[in-house]
């Protein structure tokens, strides 16, 4: 699943009294103004509430695991087009570790039981360089990676007619985010409304309200945003 740009334009109208209006192209606006307003606030909400998923790789011929065509990539298609690597790992935890004396044998016994206890508390590091992640062990791990949403301009004749955003409304946060645009919305309709004066606009909100309106929605919804999320993950390695 993907979230358009203009259909989150016109809920953020229907949301804000705008919808008497019929599109955003009547604010005087197209998609292009209407994207370069919006886009630094998902980029914002992207560093807070990545891409994240949750798998398994492997290890065999060395303790290195190269994510170039890793399949979960965001994006991926295919091998000529195999989208981006995480950015960044959260987790990487040995669920079993292969060695020397049991390469004929198999794996040894996992370093967590199923209910988290540990089983062998053994010194395991890694550390990840995009794209390769690096182990002190061969093995099997469980892996939390973190990825850029994938973000793709529709265009017809070099003009910008829709942006699709894929998978950014699975997270639980996401409502968080289509308040940060509603408040950048309206402020950013507000400081228009106050430079230009449009005759035949049906609209009698003045503009400093607008404004005024929109700045107190976006600093609620990034407060939100601070709360519900770790604020670590906005600091990208």
């Amino acid at each position: 699943m993907s979230v358009k740009i203009k259909d989150l334009a016109n809920e953020l109208m229907a949301i804000n009294g705008q919808f008497i209006l019929g599109s955003f192209d009547e604010l005087g606006w197209n998609m292009e103004s209407f994207w370069s307003a919006m886009k630094t606030e998902v980029f914002n909400y992207s560093k807070f509430v990545p891409l994240q998923k949750k798998f398994n790789i492997s290890t065999s011929g060395g303790p290195v695991y190269d994510f170039t065509y890793d399949v979960r990539n965001a994006g991926f298609e295919d091998l000529q087009n195999p989208g981006k690597p995480p950015i960044y790992l959260s987790s990487v935890v040995p669920v079993t570790t292969l060695t020397l004396l049991t390469s004929l044998g198999g794996l040894i016994a996992p370093y967590y039981k199923p209910n988290r206890e540990l089983v062998d508390p053994r010194t395991f590091v890694y550390e990840y360089r995009n794209p390769k992640l690096y182990l002190s062990e061969n093995g099997t791990f469980d892996v939390v990676a973190n990825y850029d949403y994938v973000i793709k301009e529709e265009r017809s004749d070099n003009i910008l007619t829709d942006v699709e955003i894929e998978d950014i409304e699975k997270h639980p946060c996401y409502p968080i985010l289509v308040r940060l645009l509603s408040g950048r919305f309206l402020i950013s309709l507000g400081r228009a409304r106050r430079a230009f004066t449009y005759v035949d606009m049906p609209i009698t909100t003045d503009s400093d309200k607008l404004v005024e309106e929109g700045q107190r929605e976006y600093d609620a919804a990034l407060q939100a945003l601070y709360t519900n999320q770790d604020w670590y993950n906005s600091v990208r390695p």
